[in-house]
This record gives structure tokens, sequence and C-alpha cells, in this order.
């Protein structure tokens, strides 16, 4: 539902959207219906909302939209920008981690100098991913963190495979929060696909079960029109793995394609290619 608040001269109206997956379409409706001024989401989908408005030809001012919190991927600067242009929104970056609980992990100031980490709640520190030893500040590697105020679920140094480096200056906001600044790729065999994070091992799995063999493969994660990310499947062709007819190997292949979305929860293409070239 929706509400209207007060804030000195400005009415701010505040929307829920359910945490599921929703159409460009439904987003931009419940938009509209509650007139929501923040949307909390990933750059992936922020960009395409912006692209159905483009093609909707609507005007991101109809929106009450002000300000845009980016979560679950990294992003370099021009994208961000681009963002902004599109959205007519002012966009700000946070780290949080399903895995890790209690408040926002960190968060960006207005000075957008990394991110500040609520130091009171976590204690973040920087690993070699390889030898697991402690880097100084400023080296980039492996986040770890350690929860100071969970009681239910604490943990100690989780290594959450995210690639950051500690900023060791203060910034220039005057907070003396630890800052980190967010790096890609990621550390481990993890991709992080439009902020959904899939397991290497997942898809393999799913190749072998699909096909009964495992040829040799890899994976490209694509930006499509600045969109949002597309992954896929590559598959080497070898004599030994495809002696199937055209036809046969052809629904082997959307088969395989259809399991792999289900079973990751993101669309998956997945070509052919001469095994030489993976």
């Amino acid at each position: 539902g929706g509400r209207d608040y007060k804030d000195g001269a400005e009415s701010l109206s505040v929307g829920v959207i359910p945490n599921t997956p929703l159409s460009p379409e439904k987003q931009l409706m419940v938009l509209r219906d509650y007139r929501s001024s923040v949307l909390v989401t990933t750059p992936s989908a922020a960009a395409q909302l912006a692209t159905h408005l483009f093609r909707s030809g609507l005007n991101p001012t109809a929106l009450n939209l002000r300000r845009v919190i980016l979560v679950g991927e990294p992003l370099e600067q021009s994208f961000r920008e681009m963002l902004a242009d599109q959205l007519h929104a002012e966009n700000w970056l946070h780290f949080g981690l399903s895995e890790v609980p209690g408040p926002a992990i960190a968060f960006e100031c207005e000075a957008r100098e990394g991110l500040h980490i609520n130091g009171d709640h976590f204690l973040p520190e920087i690993i070699d991913p390889e030898t697991g030893e402690m880097l100084d500040a400023g080296k980039p590697g492996e986040l770890v963190l350690t929860t100071l105020t969970a009681r239910a679920f604490p943990l100690i140094r989780f290594r959450t495979g995210e690639r950051a480096r500690l900023l060791p200056e203060h910034c220039s906001c005057g907070r003396i929060l630890p800052r980190m600044e967010w790096l890609s790729p990621r550390t481990d065999a993890l991709l992080n696909v439009n902020g959904v994070k899939i397991d290497r091992n997942q898809i393999e799995r799913r190749i072998e079960m699909v096909l009964g063999v495992i040829p040799p493969w890899r994976h490209v994660v694509r930006r499509d029109a600045g969109e949002k990310n597309r992954l896929e499947v590559w598959l080497g062709v070898t004599e030994d793995f495809f002696s199937d007819e055209i036809r046969g190997l052809e629904e082997r292949i959307r088969t395989l394609s259809t399991t792999l979305h289900e079973h990751i929860g993101v669309p998956v293409a997945v070509r052919l290619r001469e095994a030489t070239d993976l």
C-alpha cells in the first residue's frame, strides 16, 4: 500500500512493491499507482525500467520517482550516470548480503567516495582469496565480515566472495566509518547476473543431467544494449559428445536452456561452438 508523509513543504509518497519478479509493465504500474518516490532495485532492472519507459513513449517526469537505491552488483560510473539521466532520479549504491543478518552493510553518502560500512555492526577485513592472508588497507581482495551485534545468527570471518578494497582515508563528508570500494568480478566461482548469484557447479550439473556428458564449456555474460546482463553457455562441439542428428541435437539444446532457466533463475542462451574456441 502507500501513504503520504509531509516533509516540510514537500509531500513524499512511499509505495511497497512485492519482493517478487515483476515485469517492467507491472513495475511501472505500481510506481504510478502508488506514486512511489524511492525504488530499491538492481542496476540491470533499473535500466530495463528506463528502456520500457522509452519504448512506451512515457516521460520519466510522469513518475514521482526521486531516488533509486541500487543493490546487488557493482556498477561503472558511466552506467549510473546513464540511469540518472534516463530516469530523472538520483541514484545511490548500497551493499548487502542475504546471508548476513542485521542492518545494511554499507551505503553511499553524498560525497560518493566509496561505501561507508556500518562499523558498529560489522568488522570488515580484506584477505587474499587464494591464501586467506589478511591484506593491508588499499589492496584489493576478498571481503570478509564478522557480525558484532547479531545474536541469533552470528558470523565470524564470513567469506563473502565479493571483491573489494578498504579505503584508508576518512571520507570528505566527515563520517569516520570504515569505507570500501566495491569491485568486480567476484573472487569465487559464483556469477552475478542482474543481482542473481549463480554457482558454476549448478550449470555443470544441469549440463550433465540433460546431455549425459560434460562437454567442454564456458559461460559468457553479455550486456544487452545497456539494458540487462544476459547469460550464455557455450558448448564445445566434439565428435564424441555430439553425434546425433541436427533435429535431435536442437531439441536437447532447447531442453538444456529451459532446464537451466528453471533451476538458476535467469534466462540462459545455449550456443554451440568449436571446442578449440573455448
